[in-house]
């Protein structure tokens, strides 16, 4: 999926696929999934994402909760709000911002015969998901 730089988007927006490049414009919340996400336009409320790789480099006016193997923040992110993340990488690159707090959620790992257990995303690999406080 991609949203050009000319766009803006009014609603809440899910957007999902391999590779999701949104540029534009998004006024309402956004959800992204995908195997390479990036986030590079301007978003006026909250931000979660999933992918194997992301990229964050837009302007975000509200907090960003954001899971995947490695999470990329480009000298031009502006995060105004929080940024809540699970990921075994988190690239902060120079020049980026976040203006709120910076919280690494740990990884719930599902194993085979349905043991699990709650460990830090730097020690496991496999199916993993982001938590939020309300589980």
């Amino acid at each position: 999926m991609y949203v050009a730089a000319e766009e803006t988007i009014s609603e809440a927006l899910v957007a999902a696929g391999a590779n999701v490049e949104i540029v534009g414009n998004v006024t309402e919340g956004l959800k992204a999934i995908g195997a390479n996400v990036v986030l590079s336009g301007r978003y006026h409320d909250q931000v979660k994402g999933a992918a194997a790789n992301l990229i964050l480099s837009g302007t975000f006016d509200r907090n960003v909760e954001v899971g995947g193997a490695k999470i990329t923040l480009a000298p031009t992110a502006r995060i105004k709000g929080d940024l809540i993340y699970s990921a075994a990488v988190l690239d902060r690159q120079e020049g980026s911002q976040i203006t709120g707090k910076v919280a690494q959620r740990k990884m719930l790992v599902k194993r085979e015969g349905g043991s699990s257990g709650y460990f830090s995303s730097s020690l496991v690999s496999g199916r993993c998901g982001c938590l939020s406080g309300n589980q």
